[in-house]
């Protein structure tokens, strides 16, 4: 078995409060040990990481990597994700329990990323999104007449078969982009399969109250208007401060995700949450095959924005690595001995970084967080 060495790098571990210069060595597809000086004598390969970030490959909580099946979502994880630092990427609901079997067929088994994901609560998935570029009348039906014909869409009975017969790979329901019945009627759903519910961040604060502990809301620092509510709905209220309901959900333990999205980061209301001390748990980039290419990137670059908005470094990589994958019971984001290889060098360097928010405002940062190279399961990919 080959033995790859990286060493003089800092090691950022936050699931072992790690912030250090550490060797790591590597055994095949497995992290062997994390130490202090680790001998080369027996390293088949020796990565000098001298100035350099060692850290877990991130893990993105929120994507859509549908790729064919949703044919104006999805990307192809590897290409989009796994050579820009994300190992493990979790679809948020891009497939359903009629499309699900395709998505693992097709994307979850020929991918070299980690994948898992949240089943959509509609049957179809999400392959009429967008509906101005898919030009899908029928989607329509999901939100007329206050969503009457909603429960034509999903059925609860062929989504408990599937959920049960992909136990590790769908980690729980979502719901998005619709009105209050289908909301309760998703959170319903989870509550009898026992499982948790990613909720975008929609007729808030009234959604909170079909939310449990370990349930995740997304698109937490949107400034998006509803149009069934007609209104700006999220987490501020009409006075333009906090929701007191979300400080009671996140003590409930309700994940707060970010959930970047093309349209669902707004710099004004991150700052308005962040002075009033409403952290994400987990920073995820929504990416998908409109916002690739700005204003989200990557989650590198989402990361950029947590960091200048006050996050510390380690924070932001707990809030990559660890903290996600805690959310769907993945051992992914650590460095521990006996893990996948799983690791990113990464660079923080002086530069001027323009941030694009998802409205178009602009905040600068003098760093930049640079890929140098991506470790999967021991082998390089960048």
């Amino acid at each position: 078995m080959s033995l790859t060495l990286i060493r003089n790098g800092t090691v950022v571990d936050p699931s072992k409060s790690i912030m250090e210069r550490m060797d790591v060595l590597i055994d095949g597809k497995n992290i062997q040990d994390v130490a202090s000086h680790i001998s080369s004598i027996n390293a088949s390969s020796i990565v000098d990481a001298q100035g350099l970030f060692v850290i877990p490959g991130l893990v993105d909580l929120h994507t859509h990597i549908s790729s064919s099946i949703c044919p104006y979502l999805g990307l192809e994880p590897d290409k989009f994700c796994l050579i820009r630092g994300t190992t493990t990427a979790v679809d948020a609901g891009s497939t359903g329990e009629l499309t699900f079997e395709a998505f693992k067929r097709f994307v979850m088994s020929v991918s070299h990323t980690s994948t898992f994901a949240f089943l959509n609560s509609e049957s179809l998935g999400m392959i009429e999104y967008p509906p101005e570029v898919s030009k899908q009348k029928w989607a329509d039906l999901l939100t007329a007449d206050n969503e009457t014909y909603y429960q034509n869409f999903t059925n609860l009975g062929n989504i408990k078969r599937v959920i049960e017969a992909n136990k590790g790979k769908i980690v729980g329901l979502k719901w998005a982009h619709h009105g209050r019945n289908s909301l309760k009627s998703t959170s319903d759903m989870g509550k009898k399969l026992g499982i948790r519910t990613m909720f975008e961040n929609h007729h808030m604060p009234w959604g909170l109250r079909h939310l449990r502990g370990g349930d995740i809301i997304t698109h937490l620092y949107h400034n998006f208007y509803n149009k069934l509510e007609e209104r700006v709905d999220g987490i501020l209220d009409e006075d333009g401060e906090i929701a007191e309901e979300f400080y009671k959900a996140k003590k409930a333990g309700v994940v707060f995700d970010v959930g970047h999205g093309g349209g669902s980061f707004s710099w004004e209301v991150a700052e308005k949450a962040f002075e009033n001390d409403l952290l994400p748990d987990t920073i995820s980039t929504d990416l998908w095959l409109n916002n690739v290419n700005g204003p989200v990137y990557d989650l590198l670059t989402t990361m950029d924005k947590f960091m200048l908005l006050g996050m510390s470094l380690e924070d932001t990589v707990k809030a990559t690595t660890v903290k996600p994958a805690s959310a769907i019971d993945s051992n992914a984001g650590t460095l521990n001995p006996g893990r996948l290889a799983d690791i990113i060098l990464v660079r923080n360097s002086e530069c001027q970084n323009l941030l694009i928010d998802s409205y178009g405002k602009i905040r600068r940062a003098s760093r930049k967080l640079n890929l140098i190279k991506v470790f999967k399961d021991g082998k390089i990919f960048k």
